[in-house]
């Protein structure tokens, strides 16, 4: 097997103020190219361009449009778009959707937050991935789905620094070892693999999810796998939107905990299920899909 472990909790989430959305919507600490504005990423790294390709389409069948649901008067997207915002280990973000007319709708919200968009085909979600980070020039790969409200910065940045340091081809935090809470799942690959893996992959469900020809086949690559440590080791909890009632959980979570100009931490949000067994109880019974847009 070419897999290797490596543990590490992720350093406090970074939850300082933000400025209110413009009057149009945006969201003002990204540029309209897609850049994140921080002097220490006006270069990119020596490890070339990281880029942060985010799956979302409204045509989920267990909660059709769930992505454009609103949490406190903004699209869930939007949230997401803001949280990736807030890692320091990304230099771009862009949103990958599929090339049907009711998906346009989903290029609109991407241009309003001044992120990157992105339309590819609609069934096959390996090729519109590829074509995306092609289309981004994308040196170093971080997906995330687009049913990650509570997705945790410091996470994104612990899964970019674990992959560079240990030069991995794939680093996981989910699929082939579980301790997160599902919700904060995050995958880096490098460009160089995602070509690869795109020649190579040709089963549906292969081309369908993306990922599973690198962990059917982990003798061909350096896998590093991620385990969450301390408050984020709770692999029970589902923080993930797929279904009504996944909503209603992160509503509620939104409803209690969020304020303009801030996002929640995850850690903080955990702490609150713990004290509220109900909602827990909303979306046990849920089981995740593989599919991620």
């Amino acid at each position: 097997m070419g897999a290797c472990c490596t543990g590490g909790a992720a350093p406090p989430e970074r939850t300082g103020d933000l400025s209110p959305d413009g009057a149009d919507g945006s969201v003002p600490f990204l540029s309209p190219s897609g850049r994140v504005n921080h002097t220490e990423r006006d270069t990119m790294s020596g490890h070339g361009r990281i880029v942060a390709i985010v799956q979302a389409r409204t045509g989920s069948s267990r909660l059709p449009r769930k992505v454009l649901r609103p949490l406190q008067g903004r699209p869930m997207l939007g949230h997401i778009i803001e949280r990736i915002g807030r890692a320091k280990r990304v230099d771009v973000i862009a949103i990958a959707t599929t090339d049907l007319p009711e998906d346009q709708e989903i290029l609109e919200l991407a241009r309003r937050h001044g992120v990157e968009g992105f339309a590819g085909p609609a069934a096959d979600v390996l090729a519109r991935y590829h074509l995306a980070a092609r289309e981004h020039a994308a040196n170093v790969i971080v997906r995330v789905g687009g049913d990650e409200p509570l997705l945790d910065p410091a996470t994104v940045d612990l899964m970019v620094s674990r992959h560079l340091e240990s030069g991995a081809d794939y680093t996981d935090n989910c699929r082939m070892v579980r301790s997160f809470p599902g919700g904060l799942v995050v995958e880096v690959i490098s460009r160089l693999t995602l070509d690869r893996i795109a020649r190579v992959a040709q089963e549906p469900h292969q081309r369908e999810h993306v990922t599973p020809y690198l962990y059917e086949h982990p003798e061909e690559f350096k896998i590093t796998l991620v385990e969450a440590e301390g408050d984020l080791r709770r692999p029970e909890l589902r923080l993930t939107v797929d279904t009504p009632e996944d909503f209603r959980l992160v509503e509620a979570i939104y409803q209690a905990l969020w304020a303009s100009g801030e996002i929640i931490d995850v850690r903080r949000a955990i702490r609150f299920l713990d004290g509220r067994p109900d909602l827990v109880r909303l979306n046990a019974h849920v089981r995740q899909r593989g599919a991620r847009g």
